[in-house]
């Protein structure tokens, strides 16, 4: 595993305590009954592609060594979750799991994002296809067992980045408290997340009419949602944290590492004021000076150096809790909501027999996050909430539906999640 920096290896080791595992779940539903031994079978045949992914830790005194794992990937029947990088995961982290006509793909944040988990899982569903239902299934754009890497696929990003000390931030967007929801909507006790499935060709459609994006699309329809739901807001603006890849600038679209740094749209008194269109293209205007490479350059300069402030400490315990407290301000202060999109996705000859993927992801203290992930014809958005109710998914579809997008709640699941054991 290529964890040459200080940054990828720390955040590796430490971005994970008790109550924020910081894990991803894709849950794929298809066309058939899953055949539990073909999964497994196809999940250790595409691991001997992705050996970066295979890896267990070892423990030595205040210090960790991380090495190859040759033990089989854990493939478990039914959807419950379990511990990764523990002995119920042979000490992975990453594992598949299946019910009826589901696949649940499952990975350590840490380890890798959506852009480099996305191939693997790629990589199963063709292979595990090809057993059971389509031997002929076309392999294009799938990484093979036997094939090599591409290029810069396995570096470390962040290795021998030289960013100069004297670099200041083209922008840099102040802090302002935001707007948290209540608890006013919530119908039981527990977290469930809400499917929405809404069609992609009038999404687009309305978003490059008005000069937005998917994400920014995403976030202003939610915005309206909690202007309807929460009229009395008391002055305070709806933030939206959306997490940006920082791949372009560095090794690019093959990088497997999670690489992904934090921009903010901020739905004040000043924006409200302007028409739908007009907030659209602030919003984009935004994300765009947010991410100005100095300006990631000098936040990469800061993590770069908090890394090496954790290697400097002691002890384990001592690294795993600065982690935590670096934190902690986001954690006190939380933005109103997370939205994420990891992109177009070529799911090749697969998409053919997917009838549905939702993405998951930990939550460090936002009260609503939506995950959208693009298949076939349709965007699928997971709404992550902190209280059990479907009013925001609803709401975001009659939203929707107001502005000419075919939209509807497809369901709902028990938000569950890996835990993470680290040594």
């Amino acid at each position: 595993m290529s964890l040459t920096s200080e940054l990828t290896r720390s955040n590796f080791l430490y971005r994970t305590w008790e109550g924020f595992s910081h894990v991803m779940r894709f849950v794929v539903r298809t066309d058939h009954e899953i055949d539990g031994q073909a999964l497994a079978a196809s999940v250790q045949e595409a691991a001997k592609r992705y050996p970066y992914f295979c890896i267990r830790i070892v423990r030595n005194g205040e210090d960790y060594e991380i090495l190859p794992n040759k033990e089989p990937v854990p493939v478990t029947a039914g959807a419950k979750p379990i511990c990764l990088g523990a002995g119920e995961a042979n000490g992975h982290y990453i594992a598949a799991a299946f019910r009826e006509d589901t696949i649940y793909f499952d990975i350590s944040h840490n380890l890798g994002d959506a852009k480099g988990f996305v191939p693997w899982i790629k990589t199963v569903l063709y292979l595990y296809l090809t057993k059971t239902v389509d031997p002929d299934l076309d392999p294009e754009g799938v990484n093979l067992p036997g094939d090599p890497f591409l290029p810069n696929e396995t570096e470390d990003p962040f290795d021998g980045l030289v960013i100069p000390d004297d670099l200041e931030p083209l922008y840099t967007m102040k802090y302002q408290q935001a707007f948290v929801p209540d608890t006013r909507y919530a119908q039981n006790p527990g977290r469930i997340d809400y499917y929405v499935k809404a069609d992609a060709a009038q999404f687009t459609d309305v978003f490059r009419m008005l000069d937005g994006s998917p994400i920014v699309l995403s976030s202003y329809f939610l915005k309206e949602a909690l202007k309807l739901l929460f009229p009395d807001r008391d002055g305070l603006p709806v933030c939206v944290s959306i997490p940006h890849s920082l791949r372009e600038g560095l090794l690019g679209e093959n990088n497997y590492h999670d690489q992904l740094s934090y921009v903010m749209i901020r739905y004040d008194q000043k924006m409200e004021h302007l028409p739908m269109d007009r907030q659209l293209t602030a919003g984009r205007g935004s994300i765009f000076l947010q991410c100005a490479w100095e300006n990631m350059l000098c936040q990469i300069r800061s993590n770069l150096a908090f890394a090496n402030e954790l290697s400097s400490l002691p002890t384990v315990e001592e690294r795993r809790a600065a982690s935590r407290n670096a934190v902690s301000q986001f954690i006190l202060n939380p933005e109103t909501m997370v939205m994420t999109y990891p992109g177009r996705i070529n799911w090749g000859a697969a998409a053919a027999h997917i009838v549905s993927v939702y993405g998951h992801c930990s939550v460090l203290a936002a009260p609503l996050m939506i995950f959208i992930v693009p298949l076939n014809n349709a965007f699928y958005f997971n709404f992550q909430q902190r209280d059990n109710t479907d009013i925001y998914a609803e709401t975001f579809v009659s939203l929707l539906r107001g502005h000419g997008i075919d939209a509807e709640v497809t369901g709902s699941a028990e938000a569950e999640l890996c835990s993470v054991y680290i040594p």
